[in-house]
């Protein structure tokens, strides 16, 4: 996926051109898409000035970018290297997740259940219990994949479950997601 960026690199003052022609402000001069590495390599000529280099497309499971990095060609024949100053990070796209645990039979919210939520076949990641409302207060966001969950502690008065399920963020669409325990 990462192969998948696409960066453009834009002129950050107004230039002019070896040939004199004028590069306006935030001019795009090239758009060029990473190797198998992630690495960029632009090959214009650049004249001396002010440039920066912003992600212009990106893979549908990451956050676009819209950083402006920075630098300046002060030289004949430089290469600058990018990775130094600020990171170029691409971030997964997090979906927010509500759980709720309720009674089979009444749909009644059940509060004292103990949560385990995980990566699939992974690590996990969170452990919680259900309020009184029967919602499992998870503040964090997860990105596109599935997960798993199972009860490790029953409410008063239930059986535990002791089968762990599945459930999968699709990622495809920017919504709230609410998993029923």
């Amino acid at each position: 996926e990462i192969i998948k960026v696409v960066y453009g690199l834009f002129a950050n003052e107004n230039l002019t051109a070896n040939n004199g022609d004028q590069i306006k402000l935030n001019t795009l001069i090239e758009k060029v898409r990473s190797d198998k590495n992630g690495n960029v390599v632009f090959t214009k000529d650049l004249p001396y000035g002010k440039y920066y280099i912003q992600e212009l497309e990106t893979s549908e499971k990451y956050v676009l970018d819209s950083t402006k990095h920075e630098f300046t060609v002060s030289k004949s024949s430089e290469t600058i290297d990018l990775t130094g100053n600020s990171p170029f990070e691409n971030k997964l796209k997090t979906y927010p997740v509500k759980f709720r645990k309720a009674a089979e039979d009444t749909n009644k919210p059940l509060a004292g259940a103990e949560i385990e939520i995980a990566v699939k076949d992974g690590d996990v990641i969170f452990t919680g219990t259900t309020e009184s409302d029967g919602s499992l207060n998870f503040s964090e966001k997860l990105s596109a994949g599935t997960y798993t969950y199972r009860e490790t502690k029953a409410p008063a008065g239930y059986i535990k479950d002791d089968n762990t399920y599945e459930f999968t963020i699709p990622g495809n669409e920017p919504r709230d997601y609410v998993v029923q325990l």
